[in-house]
């Protein structure tokens, strides 16, 4: 009997492959995510911390140029973390998109595999069935040859 050969094996394992790739691909954008996360959350920390000693300041003495120095790096510090959160935001939303890129390609996969699952059982059937066949027809031939004695 022929060997069990699926026809779409080919188009499986580059559906494995890409679906691997996807994969690093999304390991990519959850760690850019995560470091923007960490610089913009560093710099909020950072406006809170000089918010904090403004007004510390501001209690002790009052110096005019200290206090402008303050906003005026607050006013700079603010604006990064706006830039920040915009780029936060642009990485949140490639981060989903690679989501759900790989879970088409898993599913793509999987449709596949479940396809190949389908014609492996039919083959095993039609392989059982042979040899059933085979059998039957041994054991008539077996029949044939003790009974012409």
């Amino acid at each position: 009997m022929r060997r069990f050969k699926f026809r779409l094996q080919t188009s499986l394992n580059v559906a494995l492959m890409r679906e691997d790739i996807q994969r690093q691909e999304l390991d990519k954008c959850q760690t850019a995510y995560q470091e923007g996360l960490a610089i913009l959350q560093q710099q909020q920390k950072q406006y809170a911390l000089l918010v904090s000693e403004l007004r510390d300041i501001q209690r002790h003495q009052l110096q005019i140029e200290t206090v402008q120095l303050y906003q005026g790096f607050m006013l700079t510090l603010d604006q990064m973390i706006k830039d920040q959160n915009k780029i936060v935001n642009e990485l949140y939303q490639e981060l989903e998109q690679c989501r759900i890129k790989l879970l088409r390609l898993m599913r793509n996969r999987k449709v596949l595999e479940k396809l190949k699952e389908r014609y492996w059982f039919k083959y095993q059937r039609e392989v059982m069935s042979e040899e059933q066949k085979q059998n039957d027809e041994l054991a008539i031939i077996r029949f044939a040859s003790g009974v012409s004695r």
